[in-house]
C-alpha cells in the first residue's frame, strides 16, 4: 500500500547549511533577495548527497569551491511558513582553503561575515537560527 507523489512536491526539504567563520570569530552570512541574514546553503535535490549539495550551494551562492567539510555541527527543523513544507537543516563546520574568494552569486545581493553582537533579534525563523548558531562556540 502506497501512493506517489508528484516529484516537485515537498512535503519536507532537507537543506545543508554552511557554518564558516574567519579568523576572528565572526561568522559568514548571505542575504538573498527578500530574506534576513542567513547561513549560506540550501536544498538538496533529489538524489544528491549532502556533501554534494552544501559544495554545488555554496559554489552557486559564493563562487567558491576551495573548502574543506569539517564536521556536522547540529540538526534544525522547522516549519517555513513561505514554503508551506517543514524544513530539516544539517548544519556544516566548513573552513575556506587560504586566500579562496568570496562572491555574490544566484539570487545572493550580499555576504560578509558579521559578528555575533551585530546580530538582532527578527521575526524570520531562518534568520533566528542562524543567529544561534554563530552565537555557538
Amino acid at each position: 500500500m502506497g501512493f506517489d507523489l508528484p516529484p516537485n512536491d515537498e512535503r519536507f526539504r532537507v537543506s545543508m547549511k554552511a557554518l564558516i567563520r574567519n579568523a576572528a570569530g565572526d561568522t559568514l552570512f548571505i542575504k538573498e533577495s527578500g530574506s534576513d541574514w542567513i547561513l549560506p546553503g540550501g536544498g538538496l535535490i533529489p538524489g544528491e548527497l549532502p556533501e554534494q549539495g552544501l559544495k554545488r550551494e555554496l559554489r552557486e551562492e559564493l563562487g567558491i569551491t576551495d573548502f574543506r567539510i569539517v564536521e556536522i555541527v547540529g540538526v534544525e527543523s522547522f516549519y517555513a511558513e513561505w514554503r508551506s513544507t517543514w524544513v530539516l537543516w544539517i548544519i556544516a563546520r566548513v573552513e575556506l582553503r587560504v586566500g579562496a574568494t568570496l562572491g555574490c552569486g544566484v539570487d545572493v545581493g550580499d555576504a560578509r561575515y558579521i559578528s555575533a553582537s551585530q546580530l538582532k533579534p527578527a521575526a524570520d525563523v531562518s534568520y533566528e537560527l542562524a543567529k544561534k548558531w554563530a552565537l555557538a562556540a
